[in-house]
């Protein structure tokens, strides 16, 4: 079975890149604002300042969620609960859950696992679960396995 560690650790380097590519799209954005120059019909230049700003807000909200969800990995608890929580791996009979932040399944060390904000409507139906108990998901019932 893999380690609570190996996946926390696989998502935060996940959320670094994303936020390094947030910075870098927003440098590059800001760059070609500024580097157009006027043209005799104006419209180019205003359109792609326009353009420019659009994209540096875009990936500024893109970074704020990055850094916003980075945090709260490093705050996890990972050490092991009973109960489905937050820092929680649920194990079923179909699959592997996270609780953590939502960055969708993910390929660790040849397993897939789902990785799921606490805020998600799946996560809320595992909050609080014991190993043994089951959930309803898309009319399937599916049976906890053990909770690490």
């Amino acid at each position: 079975m893999i380690d609570k560690k190996i996946i926390l650790s696989h998502c935060i380097k996940l959320l670094e890149q994303r936020i390094a590519n947030s910075k870098q799209a927003m440098q590059e954005a800001q760059e070609a604002s500024t580097s157009e120059e006027k043209s005799s019909a104006g419209d180019k230049y205003e359109t792609a300042r326009a353009m420019g700003h659009l994209n540096s807000e875009m990936n500024a909200k893109q970074l704020l969620q990055a850094q916003q969800e980075l945090s709260l990995l490093n705050r996890i608890d990972i050490g092991f609960h009973p109960i489905a929580k937050q820092g929680s791996l649920i194990v079923t009979e179909t699959a592997l859950y996270f609780i953590g932040v939502g960055l969708g399944p993910l390929m660790i060390m040849d397993q897939q696992i789902v990785t799921l904000s606490a805020q998600s409507p799946l996560a809320k139906l595992l909050i609080g679960k014991e190993k043994g108990e089951h959930f309803i998901l898309h009319s399937q019932t599916h049976n906890i396995l053990n909770i690490l």
